[in-house]
């Protein structure tokens, strides 16, 4: 066996798995910055539900969709991809710590674009179904982007006022 198959074979350690998940949540976090903290905690929340629960259907739909791959060479596929996200992360910091800039909801689209896209480089790397992987993964991306950009734009406020409103109407008065 070569040395590239059996660093292939081994699985990831568990640091790389969690980094991608980080990156959900401060982008998340980022993005309702400028609201109260209970936005930004609900939102940093949300995002790295949303990011979790991406990551893991991401993983199965490959699996599922890519011919002699199984899940532990998708979910690979999958972390590698996504650890993508780091340098858009840490843009979105700078420009939203650093410059005041309002702007990680772009930096986070154009990150899970790319790391979805890079998903699908790395299933083609590995003997996946070439061009057409990249194109289902573009697909998948470009669908994670709009439901990250929909939920941290209105979900989250919206969100936070169900919550709020199912609480106060418990017995006992929840919140009130």
């Amino acid at each position: 066996m070569s040395q590239a198959a059996a660093s292939a074979a081994r699985p990831l350690p568990w640091a790389p798995r969690i980094v991608p998940l980080l990156c959900f949540a401060l982008l998340g976090g980022l993005t309702a910055l400028r609201g109260d903290t209970a936005m930004a905690i609900t939102a940093t929340a949300l995002s790295l539900l949303i990011g979790w629960l991406a990551l893991v259907v991401f993983g199965w739909l490959l699996a599922a969709s890519t011919k002699g791959a199984g899940l532990r060479e998708a979910r690979r596929a999958v972390t590698r991809g996504f650890l993508l996200l780091i340098p858009f992360t840490v843009l979105a910091l700078v420009a939203g710590l650093g410059l005041d800039w309002d702007s990680a909801g772009a930096f986070a689209s154009a990150g899970i674009m790319t790391s979805s896209t890079a998903v699908g480089a790395e299933m083609a790397a590995g003997g996946g179904r070439g061009p057409a992987g990249v194109v289902l993964t573009l697909l998948f991306g470009t669908a994670l982007s709009a439901v990250w950009i929909t939920c941290t734009s209105t979900g989250v406020p919206l969100l936070i006022q169900a919550v709020t409103e199912i609480l106060s109407g418990m017995p006992g008065g929840g919140l009130s």
